[in-house]
């Protein structure tokens, strides 16, 4: 499971996690790999559209705001930070 935890907004690059996924389903197609991607914003659609686009809509799950941060990053197997510009990245 690789997820990413933050405001869904364009320059947290989430798109990059997405487009890894979609490349590692055409290179290994039986590798059991999921997405998880918690935070709200207004990039959620478009997000959702690149998944659907790159056909992994199956494998990601969009899991909204989280209280317990903890507990999300905890469940992970792979923390992805792909910010183009983050402050304390």
């Amino acid at each position: 499971l690789i997820g990413c935890f933050g405001r869904l907004a364009p320059h947290k690059n989430y798109d990059t996690v997405l487009r890894a996924l979609a490349r590692v389903k055409v290179i290994s197609p039986d590798t059991d790999i999921w997405c998880a991607i918690g935070g709200v914003g207004s990039d959620r659609e478009r997000l959702e559209d690149i998944a659907s686009t790159e056909g992994v809509q199956d494998r990601v799950v969009f899991a909204g705001w989280q209280p317990d941060r903890h507990r999300f990053l905890s469940a992970l197997d792979v923390l992805a930070l792909p910010s183009s510009d983050e402050g304390l990245g």
